[in-house]
């Protein structure tokens, strides 16, 4: 066993507390135990019509170090004609071969409304990821916070003015 290996072991330790601290007691056993690759999936949500590849960025390397998949889930509104399907900065044949789903919604539901849909039914998503920007305020990103806290799902905001 080399450095490389008892490094790789440490920071897996450290993501397990981490969720264990946080009350998530069922994925801390499973960073322990686990074997093989994750079914797990980190949920990016975005309703911009260019998803930020900065936000990608650190989304990949949040599922890097919980070696989870990764899942876009791009959302805007279907109000008004002419408004142009989502978009992301890459291709969808690119973000596929990089192993990432890339699932484009067009509906009046607002993104906060389609995460909740999507982490309440299925049981797979380790967290979500969304792109707080500079337009969300603090009392929206509370919002969101709490909303995910009743389900029990972690968020993480990415943003220039992403405190809460």
């Amino acid at each position: 066993m080399g450095i490389t290996d008892i490094l790789k072991s440490f920071e897996e330790a450290m993501a397990s507390a981490a969720f264990a601290e946080a009350g998530e007691f069922e994925m801390a056993r499973q960073l322990m135990t686990r074997s093989g690759k994750s079914r797990k999936k980190v949920l990016l949500g975005t309703s911009e019509e260019n998803i930020d590849p900065r936000v990608v960025g650190h989304a990949l390397k949040l599922c890097q170090r919980v070696e989870a998949g990764l899942e876009i889930l791009h959302v805007t509104g279907s109000r008004g004609r002419g408004r142009r399907a989502p978009k992301s900065s890459a291709p969808p044949s690119l973000l596929q071969k990089m192993g990432i789903v890339y699932s484009p919604v067009k509906g009046d539901a607002p993104l906060e409304q389609e995460l909740v849909e999507q982490v309440s039914r299925r049981r797979d998503i380790l967290c979500v990821v969304v792109d707080a920007g500079d337009e969300a305020g603090p009392a929206e990103r509370r919002k969101l916070t709490e909303i995910f806290r009743r389900l029990h799902c972690p968020l993480v905001l990415y943003g220039e003015g992403a405190e809460i």
